[in-house]
């Protein structure tokens, strides 16, 4: 189709007597240029087809511009920044949570029941805990009844948790214990939820031995006196039938870097509150 543009422009040229003209913007005259009839058909011709390659070059090189424009609009965004960052006040680590349950070999405690007079001495047997993250494990053995307590956390809510950093009003992690001994295994149920927070948490759940047993966060004491005893921001839970202590209800309280510091069985009507404790560090 270009050819034939061509020849009939060439065509109506050779009618007219005419010249190129060509006007130089500094200068208050013009220049006239004489080309042959061959000499202009052969630069019409070069001319148009260079148009051509120049379109098609433009035309892919515009193509090229918006295919990789979002890509290098994506890669120059400035990245996010994570909530806990810009508020940290509101916002804590979910290894805190080990503060409650995770102890080193040496440390112990004495329990002494309210009514009763009774002792229980309670210290630490088999324990782990990865720095890396959430998990950890802490067995802990009664001299009372015989029986081992485990405590372990199984992981985190991973859309809740970035960098090990969560929200304080994010339901994040909860800790899970068992009782047994060789022969007796008694059970395992969660045991304490975390962050802490009073009125926040309840946690509803069942399985083979307990049928919607609820556990909830009721209290959390800056100061609480157990006994002489004065401790520092004493969760207080209650359990409806903790699988642990035959079913009945419980109240547990927990103190960080302490752990349970009173426990009350409300059906049996034991309080059994801690007397004496070393923490090994």
């Amino acid at each position: 189709m270009g050819g034939k543009w061509i020849n009939l422009l060439v065509l109506k040229l050779k009618t007219f007597r005419f010249h190129l003209e060509r006007p130089f913007p500094n200068l208050f005259k013009k220049v006239y240029v004489s080309l042959s009839m061959n000499d202009l058909q052969k630069s019409i011709t070069q001319n148009y087809k260079l148009m051509l390659v120049l379109s098609k070059t433009e035309m892919k090189r515009k193509i090229l511009i918006l295919f990789f424009l979002p890509l290098f609009m994506a890669c120059n965004k400035d990245p996010e920044i994570p909530y806990c960052e810009l508020h940290p006040d509101e916002c804590v680590d979910v290894r805190d949570v080990k503060d409650y349950f995770y102890f080193k070999h040496g440390s112990y405690w004495v329990y002494e029941e309210e009514n009763t007079g009774l002792r229980d001495s309670v210290f630490v047997h088999e324990t782990w805990s990865d720095t890396e993250s959430v998990l950890f494990s802490t067995e802990l053995i009664s001299t009372y009844d015989g029986y081992e307590y485990r405590f372990w956390t199984t992981g985190v809510n991973g859309s809740l948790v970035e960098n090990n950093l969560t929200k304080k009003s994010d339901k994040s992690t909860r800790v899970v214990r068992s009782k047994g001994k060789p022969g007796d295994y008694v059970g395992e149920d969660a045991c304490f939820l975390f962050y802490p927070m009073s009125g926040l948490w309840t946690y509803t759940y069942g399985g083979p031995n307990i049928t919607n047993n609820v556990l909830q966060i009721e209290n959390v004491f800056t100061n609480y006196t157990v006994i002489d005893n004065n401790f520092k921001d004493v969760v207080y839970i209650s359990e409806q039938h903790t699988a642990v202590e035959e079913k009945q209800p419980t109240n547990h309280y927990y103190s960080p870097s302490i752990g349970l510091v009173k426990k009350e069985l409300l059906d049996s009507n034991q309080i059994w509150n801690l007397i004496d404790y070393h923490i090994e560090n």
